[in-house]
């Protein structure tokens, strides 16, 4: 084949590894002597062969050359650093030969185009509900995701749940139709491909669960956007509330446990594991008032900025935000909650999200 500018060679380096990417700090590094490649942004998928990460990337060429000799070897290390001082190998190495002939190209194993995810949600989970995000990419990463719709079938699932188009997040989109629907499983097919890939797919099992009692529901009515989570600042301000964007309707609270400037500061939020995690991602683009810790410009009291400028770095007190675009990080009464609930079963946490393949049996 031709080498080509900016055209990845047409081997994929990949790892697969049983740690979820939050345990995972895998770095990618090269050993090039003239430097005639650079890395791809690496790639993460989730569910894959269970509930293992895999991670790749590919050498892309940074300019037309000619070969110094007959052969040239570049070597890609991923290492995980998070092994550090354990008995486990920390680094995967692969030797790539590159040749006037594509027979000393060596191929390492090249990535499922299909796999499976698996997600639970409430019944009751309020607009813009994250469900899952089932491969890790950044917006100018050039792919575009969508979920597809086959008229024909007719499936409630199409029209309930939506995706985020550059990172590929699927989300409650008609959070009406859920809660009035009887399904207890909902199957949908994700695809999406970038400028140099073919098109890829998952299917995504989401499993509805059900509380149980109407006492513990947030309702859900056609028009009603409940308000944001953050303005809540106390633990039961906020477990006592409904809000937008929270899995079973209502918020939930990240407790601080010194009053220093932590990363891990106290606030109210509809998803602690993405909200706040430091970026404002697609999703909580779509609502200023999704997640603000994360995406507003103005943040004030005992707190640092974010890096970008936007959203909470680190706090020293409980942080509220009464509106999309400043964050208050001190201590002070709370506001009133707006939405609540009486005598009812506290759920502190989401259910957990398992990204893994599934046989699945049962049937809308």
């Amino acid at each position: 084949m031709n080498l080509i500018q900016g055209k990845e060679l047409p081997i994929q380096l990949t790892i697969l590894d049983p740690d979820s990417p939050s345990v995972n700090k895998i770095t990618v590094d090269k050993t090039d002597p003239l430097s005639l490649f650079q890395l791809r942004d690496p790639v993460i998928f989730h569910g894959v062969n269970g509930a293992h990460m895999l991670m790749n990337t590919a050498l892309v060429p940074k300019s037309q050359f000619q070969f110094p000799d007959t052969t040239y070897n570049v070597t890609v290390t991923f290492n995980d650093s998070s092994l550090v001082g354990s008995h486990e190998k920390s680094q995967v190495v692969f030797h790539v030969l590159i040749s006037n002939s594509s027979s000393g190209v060596k191929k390492p194993v090249v990535p499922l185009n299909e796999f499976e995810a698996q997600a639970r949600i409430f019944r009751h989970s309020a607009h813009l509900t994250r469900v899952v995000q089932p491969m890790e990419v950044l917006p100018h990463e050039g792919y575009f995701f969508r979920i597809v719709r086959d008229s024909n079938k007719g499936l409630l699932g199409n029209r309930i749940f939506g995706v985020t188009p550059k990172t590929g997040i699927v989300y409650v989109m008609d959070e009406v139709a859920l809660a009035r629907s009887t399904a207890k499983l909902f199957s949908l097919e994700l695809t999406w491909r970038n400028r140099n890939a073919t098109d890829r797919r998952c299917v995504i099992t989401i499993r509805v669960l059900d509380l149980g009692e109407p006492s513990n529901e947030c309702g859900i009515e056609p028009g009603h956007k409940f308000p944001s989570c953050a303005i809540h600042g106390t633990a039961e301000s906020c477990t006592a509330s409904c809000g937008r964007g929270a899995n079973g309707g209502f918020c939930h609270w990240r407790s601080q446990s010194s009053p220093t400037l932590v990363e891990e500061y106290a606030t109210c939020s509809p998803h602690l594991q993405t909200c706040p995690d430091g970026t404002c991602d697609e999703l909580e683009e779509m609502d200023p008032l999704l997640c603000p810790q994360d995406c507003a410009g103005n943040v004030l009291g005992e707190a640092l900025p974010g890096t970008s400028g936007r959203g909470v770095r680190k706090s020293a007190a409980p942080c509220t935000c009464a509106g999309p675009n400043t964050c208050i990080c001190t201590q002070f009464f709370p506001p009133s909650q707006l939405v609540s609930r009486s005598q009812t079963k506290v759920y502190k946490e989401t259910p957990n999200i398992k990204y893994q393949p599934l046989d699945v049996s049962e049937s809308e």
